[in-house]
């Protein structure tokens, strides 16, 4: 049954695109004036910007084949991510091996190279830039992050305690993600590291760059804001397979997508979601009692 249900809302994210697209059509910005050595590119499209670092993310600079490249990579996540691929019930039980976790990390550094080599050679855009991670300091970027993560955590950990308190006295049974089970099996110090830093670096850094830098930066692009954090937060949490922990990762999503409006700077959301999966795993390794 769980699959069924997260087939289905996964179903409804992707119908809701062309639905919003038919219903939504936005104003296009005013033309801009580029300096003389900008790429040459489609005069019906916004041209790309000079970079005013005091407008990024720049949503509004994104042309239509970005949201064709956005709406591609939307499917290929949810055809090896999300619950097509997981679609056993029950979740079959995983054995975490160290070849495992290295072609986990091969794909998410993979996939974030994809997204950052279309970015720059293929729209010629500065993606360090656009991203905001030359703005502010590496101090200044933490501490935003940790104010912004450290009570997000505590809110979300008390309803995810609350959640499953009223689950399991409803007589309903939700398990957690397969991955949770069998990091608290794992012993073998090669192996945790190489999940660590599978879990902490290479999830936060393609999971935030396609899904905050592209996917709601696009929708942000091209339809209300409303729809763009809606949509991203439900897709986020739709492809990692699991109904116990879908409200709490859209919730989750939500505010790493409005943390990254606000800041202007995707380093923000990149370290929040890498402090919140690390705390996550050291607690499974060093405290697997503690329901999380």
């Amino acid at each position: 049954m769980e699959p069924v249900i997260l087939q289905s809302i996964l179903l409804a994210v992707l119908l809701s695109i062309p639905l919003m697209a038919w219903w939504h059509r936005p104003v296009p910005p005013a033309p801009l004036t580029l300096p003389p050595d900008a790429p040459a590119t489609d005069p019906a499209e916004p041209l790309p910007p000079p970079v005013p670092l005091e407008a990024l993310p720049l949503h509004q600079w994104w042309q239509r084949k970005d949201a064709w490249f956005a709406i591609a990579l939307t499917i290929v996540l949810s055809l090896i991510m999300g619950p097509v691929a997981n679609a056993s019930t029950p979740p079959r039980p995983i054995r975490l091996t160290p070849v495992m976790m290295q072609v986990q990390l091969v794909f998410q550094l993979g996939i974030t190279a994809l997204v950052i080599v279309f970015l720059k050679d293929y729209r010629r855009l500065p993606v360090r830039q656009l991203s905001g991670w030359l703005r502010t300091g590496l101090i200044a970027t933490t501490g935003t992050a940790l104010l912004w993560i450290v009570p997000a955590m505590l809110i979300l950990g008390t309803f995810n305690l609350g959640l499953i308190k009223l689950l399991k006295a409803s007589g309903v049974s939700l398990d957690a993600q397969p991955i949770t089970h069998a990091l608290k099996d794992v012993s073998n110090p090669s192996l945790l590291a190489l999940s660590a830093l599978a879990l902490a670096v290479g999830a936060p850094l393609m999971e935030e760059i396609v899904f905050r830098g592209v996917l709601y930066s696009n929708a942000r692009r091209w339809f209300p804001k409303w729809y763009a954090l809606a949509a991203s937060s439900l897709f986020f949490a739709v492809v990692h397979a699991n109904l116990l922990s879908f409200i709490p990762l859209a919730a989750l999503g939500a505010i790493f997508a409005e943390v990254y409006d606000r800041t202007r700077n995707l380093a923000v959301p990149v370290i929040m979601h890498g402090f919140f999966n690390l705390s996550n795993f050291l607690m499974l390794v060093f405290a697997p009692d503690v329901p999380i």
